[in-house]
This record gives structure tokens, C-alpha cells and sequence, in this order.
């Protein structure tokens, strides 16, 4: 019988660990999730011994052992080991790690749950408990990064799923039919390293992706089995196999990005995200069952993802909100694939819980992220975040998400009071809403009646108009008319005309229907009940309180009613209801903006008398009720689609294709400058098709313009489009404006295109016209390495390093290839100038990494020196 996963673990001696490990798994690993492949490739200590007693001691048919006369190395272990293999899913494990509770169910979750991942990784931590690593990135000359070394594991950057070049082979699970079908790991990189990596690319070349789950955790005790020593043993197939995986891959690997230190370009680096970094900041996460404006907002953030847009979620409050827990939401947040900090909560031990110690946190976050645009929810809210992002983060467009017009509404609810004391604090909170709006770039409203009214008021401002968005049920999954029974009210109480509206329709409405539907309930659902709805409960009138999930409720009534007297906005309550198939009953302000119809999609009342002879019409009537509840799923779908939503979106945000609006006057030097900045910053992130649409338009504007030709041919050709790109490119090398950058240009698409000795040809032209130009050098060394010629590498990289004076990475790849060369006794020198620079930039840690690996490629007779 097929299991969920066969764990495959390769054994060479260290008997200790491999017993530890086991022993570790059987602890914390449910024995129904997996069975066991081990391979003891030809240990000479206690490995067979151990093997077979842990064997023995499980349930028979669980484990199962494969003794080898020679040593097979990772790749041979774990090939021999997966042909025996009968789980749905293979895990391939080190022998020197220790699986944390949870780790297996996290990554078979993960899997299962999305059929485009084709693998998933786990956070390896050292046993110290600081990060090794979460997810990897691989650079264009074939170099790895893991992501997070030495920092803190529950860093929020480190504890949300996202996708990554690749995750290490100490713990990642593939499925077991797609590792075969790739032909297993390639015994080109035998007996190990890069087996891992080429095993992601290859996934991702079939048209999957893979995953980095931060709830998998596992200790690794890193060079437990091979060592660290690059020049000796297994780990010396390191660098051996780096040239092979870079000649292999070497159109894909130009299409990554370079090698870098920089923070924020590491950051990128670790995140395979094709659209803009979006912030969304309110003073909790969306509480999407709670609230419509927070279903808004989690429906919105799903869209984003859904369009490859890289999101964060700052909220100040990450313990509790309104009186509910709001972990389990800042967890269903991670699990989607969004970055969640809660700026009250410590990130590691002496944090000071002080509201500036918060705020500081997040001006850190806006200086390492560099967000495209802060999409932020409800204008009171807004105001606390908006001060610091104008600050920290000035280039970050700001949209305040406004879901209804605030004054609006009050000035509604004016009409029902008597207070006269009400209008001036009306006029004062009018003032302050405008305020805070006018701090903004943009504002958006979820009806068209909204977006006039505020424009009115705000004329030299953008405004608008972005319903909500509203996943309809699939057909098969919508009860029919006959089994229904009931009447339902959804709403949060926290907001006030939910209150009046139920109020109302008990003390006016319900006399009149409940005797002429005497078997029928009212239900009312929301959180929060003040004691005046709390009151209504009673005969056939039940109060819920808060649902967390309103499938049941909405599934089993027969009609949903919005007796709403004054508000502004789209009422989420009703186009829920009718994404689920659920017709509804409004007043004529409940059903505004929102394309309704009255007698198609939905029945429209104003009186008391009207609003009871509707609700009892559309109860009793079988051929209207499904009429309108057809009518009303395919309004939803036509106008509250994705489809629908999502142009209107990335308009307001500038995102996605019309991410160009609005640029301004691109014949100005300055908006040309910051244009074409923007446009770099969307290469090096990878969205290429949105570099290609700004690299145009700064085209359209000033015509001959090399630097964008040179930019709409490189967004081709790194999407693999060179036929295209070429044009492009021989047209900025007839310019006499940016010859050497064209030349440049042209060379990496021939490389790209696999044409090397071409390519290399036009980048050695480039230097020789422009013998500063970075970017040359740059790519005559990179070229030089893959193509395996280590003097010339090591010139180019000695050349960066002069013409940068800072830079640490050029010095760090001059000493590679000279390593690579065997030239020991230039080495001292050349790390010498790498440790200094490395803190002369306040990076202790580098310089001592520095250190150690300039000891390590010495010859014994210096080191000893």
C-alpha cells in the first residue's frame, strides 16, 4: 500500500548522528505519514548495526535498508534509494539533521495543496538555534546564497511561504512520479553537490514551483557528514561541480540576478515574485470573518498574489484586536505566502516593547524593502502609517483604501437624530477624513456613487472606483430552493448601521412577516452584538453572535435581508449572499452602487409594508427565487470577478500592465531619471514585461533614446524573446549615445541564446571602447568563469575591484578564480583586501568568514606561518 512519503536518508559513518536522527523521527513523526528508505553507503563504523537494529524495532514493512559495498555519495544513495521507494512523495533527508515536531505534515500540507509546487523545503536552524537557512538563491555565475544565515529564525522574513530558486537537500520534498520522471538527481554531480539545485531548476523548467515552508523545521548540523574543508573531502565537489551546473543551466542562469552583499538585493534575490512589492499596513490583519471590510481585504490580497505580486502585512497589534486572537489570522496570512509583522511583537530576546521600538521596525522594513506602493485600509487607520512611509520610504505610492465614505454616511444618519450636537462633530470628523485623504496619492471607493461625492470634495486628487472582488460557488455547490428554510442578517456590530439596521426590521418588519410565514426563523449573525441586538433574541428570532464560517448559515436559508437605513459603500453582506447563490431583500441604500436590479438579481424595499410583502414574495415563490438567484451569481461574476476587479486595481495602484499612468512628462530629465530608475529596479526584481512597458514609454517620449532601447532589448532577451530583442539592440549600437552599453547589451543575449564565443566577442569590443564601463567587465569575467578560463576571470574580477573601491564581492570572486587556478601565493593579498572592505562596511561576520576560508585555501606550510 502507497504511503504519504518514503523519507530517504544516505548513511557514510557518523554513526552518532544517524542514530540521533532516527531516534528523533520516531519522536515527533506520526509512523501512518512515512516509511523509511536508508542507505548505508559502505560505513566502516557502527552505521549497519544501527541500521538494522532501528529496523528491527519498527513496524515490519516500515523501514527498509539498503547496504552498499561502496560509498554511492548523496546522488547514487538517493537514486538507489528512491527506485525503492512507494510513498506518493519523496523527502530527501540528512543524516545529520534532527526533524522539529510537525516538520513532515508542514511540507506534505504544502504539497498537496497547490498542484503547481513541485517541491518543498524546510527552515534548517543550527543547533544553536539561529538560522541557516531559508531558501536558497542562486546568482548568475552559478553561486548559491542561503537566505538568513546566522539570523534569527522568527524574524518575519524568515516565517512566511514563499517561492525561491532552490531549497538544500539536507530536507526537501519533491513528488515521488515528477523526481522520476526528471530522470532522478544527475549523476553529472556525483557523488554530491548542486544535485539539489539543478533538481529545482529542472522542476521549475517543467512548469512548477518550488516552495520554502517555514513551518518545517529542522536542525542541521551543518558539515556533519562531508565537512567544510572546500578543499578536501565530499565538500571539495562544491566548487568542481559549480562550472558544470553553470554550463548546464546557462541560458536560465542569465536571467538571474548578479552575485551581491546588499541587503536589499539579497532580499529580492530569495523571493521569485514577477510583479511589485505591495505594503498593506492597518492595525490588524484582516480579520475576514468578522467584517466585510476585512473579507475586502483578504479577497484583495489573494488577487495580488494570484497576479505575482510580492505582499507584506504590517498591523500594530499581534496578540489580540477587538477582543479577538489575531495569530490564527497573522498564520493563514504566512501560509498564503504574505510577509506578516506585528510591530508590537519581540523578534528576539531584550526587544523593549515601547510603541517607538515598533515604529522603528517599521521604518527598518520600508528602508529594506523598498515598496512599489502601500495599499492601506480605512483613512484613520492610514494616518499612523502614512508619516513614516513619506519619510522613509518617499518613492512608495500612496493609496488609502477608503470601502466607504465615512462623512457620508454620517451625514445619512444625521437625517435619523435629533442631536443637534451631532452636526458639529460631523463637521469636525469631515475636516480630519479630508485630511487624511489629502495625504495620500490616491484614494479608492467600492461604488461609483462614492467615488463622485469624494471626488467633489477633492478635486486635484485621484479617486477610484475598485468594488469588491467576491469568489463565486460552483453550481454543484449550491443548495437547492426546496431544502431552505429561514431568513438571514450578516453584519459586524461594531458598525453602527448594522445595529439600527436589525433593530428596525424587528421592531418594524418581522410583525408583518412572521405570522404570514409561521415556520420560518431570523437569524442574525455578526460580532460583537450590543445588548440592544442581544435583546432581540426570543421566539424565532436567534442571535448568533460571531460564525467563523458562514457556509452552513448562508447554504441552508432561503433569503438573506439588508434592512440597511443610512451607510455608503458596497454592503458586503449582500454580494456574499449572492456569490453563494443566496437572493437577497434591501432597501434601496443597502442595494446603491452596486449594479442591482430590482425583480432580476435581487428585490428593492423602502417601507416597512413593502419590505415584508418582498421578503414573503421572494420566500414562497419557487420560479423567482431561482430566477434571481441565477441573475444574481452571474451580477457577481460579470462585476465582482477577478477578471472584472483586478484592471481597476492595478489602475488605482499602478500596478501590472497599466503600472504606467500618469507618469508624468517624460521629456523632463528628472521624471525621465526617476522613470528609467524604476524601470532597472523592475529588472533586477524580475518583471520584465513591466520594465519593457516603461523602457517604451520613456521611448514614446524622447525618440533615439539608446539607455531605453538597450532596456526594451534586455527585458526581451531575459525572457528568452531574442529574436525580438536583437532589433532592438542593433539599433542602440547604431546610436552614438550608448555604443558600449548596446554592445554589452547584445553580448549577454548571444550568451543567453547560447552562442558564448559571440557573445564574448561583442563584450570585448565594448571594453575596448569603453575600457570603465563596469558592466563590461562584469560580463567578460562572468563569461570567462563559465566558460571555465580562470586567469581571465581573475583579471576582470581584479579590474571590478579597482574600478569599484568598495565592493566587496569583486575582490571575493578574484580570489575564487585564483583558487581555482591553484595561484596560493597571490590569495594572502587579495583576502587581505576582501577582509578589509568587508568591515570597512561594518561586516564583522563576513570578515571573519573571510578569514576562515582564506586559511582553508592555503598551503600548510602558510598557514602555518
Amino acid at each position: 500500500m502507497s504511503c504519504k512519503a518514503s523519507i530517504l536518508i544516505a548513511c557514510h559513518n557518523k554513526v552518532e548522528l544517524t542514530r540521533d536522527c532516527l531516534e528523533q523521527l520516531r519522536r515527533v513523526t506520526p509512523p501512518s505519514l512515512y516509511e523509511l528508505v536508508l542507505v548505508n553507503n559502505a560505513s566502516t563504523d557502527g552505521t549497519r548495526a544501527c541500521l538494522d537494529e532501528f529496523q528491527a524495532s519498527m513496524p515490519r514493512g516500515q523501514v527498509t535498508v539498503l547496504h552498499q559495498r561502496e560509498n554511492l555519495g548523496f546522488v547514487g544513495a538517493n537514486n538507489l534509494a528512491a527506485e525503492s521507494a512507494r510513498g506518493d512523495f519523496l523527502v530527501f533527508l540528512n543524516n545529520d539533521t534532527l526533524p522539529q515536531p510537525g516538520w513532515l505534515e508542514a511540507l506534505v500540507t504544502v504539497a498537496q495543496a497547490d498542484p503547481t509546487v513541485g517541491a518543498v523545503g524546510s527552515k534548517l536552524v543550527y543547533p544553536d538555534g539561529s538560522l541557516q537557512e531559508a531558501g536558497g538563491a542562486v546568482f548568475r555565475d552559478g553561486t548559491g546564497m542561503n537566505y538568513g544565515r546566522s539570523g534569527h529564525p522568527g524574524h518575519p522574513a524568515y516565517a512566511f511561504v514563499r517561492e525561491v530558486d532552490y531549497c538544500s537537500g539536507a530536507c526537501l520534498l519533491t513528488s515521488a512520479a515528477l523526481f522520476r520522471s526528471l530522470g532522478g538527481f544527475d549523476t553529472r554531480y556525483a557523488p554530491a553537490y548542486y544535485e539539489d539545485s539543478d533538481l529545482c531548476f529542472s522542476i521549475r523548467k517543467a512548469g512548477l514551483r518550488v516552495l520554502y515552508q517555514p513551518e518545517s523545521v529542522v536542525v542541521h548540523f551543518e558539515g556533519g557528514t562531508a565537512g567544510t574543508d572546500l578543499s578536501s573531502g565530499f565538500k571539495k565537489h562544491q566548487e568542481i561541480n559549480r562550472p558544470k551546473f553553470v554550463r548546464k543551466w546557462v541560458q536560465e542562469l542569465a536571467l538571474q540576478g548578479e552575485p551581491s552583499t546588499d541587503r536589499l538585493r539579497m532580499g529580492r534575490a530569495a523571493h521569485r515574485f514577477k510583479g511589485s512589492r505591495i505594503l498593506m499596513a492597518h492595525d490588524a490583519p484582516p480579520m475576514y470573518d468578522r467584517a466585510a471590510g476585512s473579507l475586502r481585504l483578504d479577497h484583495l490580497v489573494r488577487m495580488y498574489l494570484a497576479e505575482g505580486h510580492q505582499v507584506s502585512f504590517v498591523c500594530l497589534h499581534g496578540r489580540t484586536f477587538e477582543g479577538a486572537e489575531v495569530e490564527p489570522y497573522m498564520t493563514r496570512l504566512r501560509r498564503m505566502g504574505v510577509m506578516v509583522h506585528a510591530l508590537e511583537l519581540p523578534l528576539a530576546r531584550g526587544f523593549k516593547e515601547r510603541p517607538e521600538t515598533g515604529w522603528k521596525a517599521f521604518e527598518a522594513l520600508l528602508l529594506e524593502r523598498e515598496y512599489d506602493v502601500a495599499h492601506l485600509p480605512w483613512h484613520y487607520s492610514a494616518a499612523q502609517f502614512i508619516p513614516h512611509i513619506r519619510q522613509h520610504s518617499p518613492r512608495t505610492r500612496i493609496v488609502i483604501d477608503c470601502q466607504d465614505v465615512h462623512f457620508r454616511r454620517e451625514a445619512r444618519r444625521l437625517m435619523e437624530s435629533n442631536d443637534p450636537g451631532m452636526w458639529v462633530k460631523y463637521r469636525k470628523d469631515k475636516s480630519h477624513e479630508l485630511a487624511n485623504y489629502r495625504s495620500a496619492d490616491a484614494m479608492m471607493v467600492v461604488t461609483e456613487e462614492d467615488r463622485e461625492c469624494l471626488q467633489r470634495e477633492l478635486p486635484e486628487r485621484a479617486v477610484h472606483c475598485v468594488p469588491d472582488y467576491y469568489p463565486v460557488k460552483p453550481p454543484e455547490e449550491i443548495p437547492a430552493f426546496g431544502p431552505r428554510a429561514d431568513l438571514v442578517f450578516v453584519g459586524g456590530f461594531r458598525h453602527v448601521p448594522n445595529t439600527d439596521a436589525v433593530t428596525w426590521f424587528c421592531r418594524e418588519i418581522w410583525p408583518l412577516v412572521s405570522p404570514r410565514l409561521p415556520d420560518a426563523k431570523f437569524h442574525i449573525v455578526g460580532d460583537a452584538a450590543p445588548p440592544d441586538v442581544k435583546r432581540l433574541a426570543g421566539g424565532r428570532v436567534i442571535v448568533h453572535g460571531h460564525v467563523k464560517d458562514l457556509s452552513a448559515l448562508l447554504g441552508g436559508a432561503r433569503l438573506s435581508v439588508a434592512p440597511i437605513r443610512y451607510g455608503a459603500g458596497m454592503k458586503g453582506k449582500i454580494t456574499n449572499a449572492l456569490a453563494h447563490g443566496l437572493p437577497s431583500v434591501a432597501t434601496p441604500v443597502a442595494a446603491e452602487g452596486m449594479g442591482l436590479s430590482h425583480g432580476r438579481d435581487i428585490l428593492v424595499a423602502a417601507s416597512p409594508s413593502e419590505f415584508a410583502d418582498a421578503v414573503v414574495r421572494l420566500y414562497q415563490d419557487e420560479s423567482l427565487w431561482n430566477s434571481v438567484s441565477a441573475a444574481g451569481i452571474q451580477l457577481v461574476e460579470s462585476l465582482y470577478g477577478h477578471r472584472a476587479i483586478y484592471p481597476k486595481l492595478a489602475e488605482a495602484l499602478r500596478i501590472g500592465p497599466r503600472a504606467d499612468a500618469g507618469s508624468g512628462d517624460l521629456s523632463d530629465p528628472m521624471r525621465l531619471a526617476e522613470h528609467m530608475s524604476g524601470a532597472y529596479d523592475d529588472m533586477r526584481a524580475g518583471a520584465y514585461a513591466e520594465a519593457e512597458a516603461k523602457f517604451r514609454g520613456c521611448l514614446e517620449a524622447n525618440p533615439g533614446f539608446a539607455w531605453a532601447m538597450v532596456g526594451i532589448g534586455l527585458s526581451l532577451s531575459r525572457r528568452g524573446r531574442f529574436a525580438e530583442a536583437e532589433p532592438w539592440l542593433r539599433r542602440a549600437m547604431g546610436s552614438t549615445d550608448r555604443p558600449a552599453s548596446a554592445l554589452t547589451a547584445f553580448g549577454q543575449m548571444l550568451v543567453a541564446a547560447g552562442k558564448p564565443i559571440e557573445g564574448a566577442s561583442c563584450i570585448q569590443e565594448a571594453i575596448r571602447l569603453e575600457p570603465d564601463s563596469l558592466w563590461a567587465v562584469n560580463e567578460a569575467a562572468l563569461l570567462a568563469e563559465r566558460c571555465g578560463n580562470m586567469a581571465v576571470a581573475a583579471q576582470g574580477y581584479g579590474r571590478l575591484a579597482e574600478l569599484d573601491a568598495t565592493a566587496v564581492w569583486p575582490v571575493i570572486k578574484q580570489a575564487e578564480a585564483l583558487a581555482a587556478l591553484g595561484a596560493t601565493d597571490r590569495l594572502p593579498a587579495v583576502f587581505e583586501e576582501a577582509i578589509r572592505r568587508a568591515r570597512a562596511r561594518g561586516d564583522e561576520s563576513l570578515a571573519e568568514e573571510l578569514e576562515r576560508a582564506c586559511g582553508s585555501h592555503l598551503p600548510a606550510q602558510q598557514r602555518a606561518a
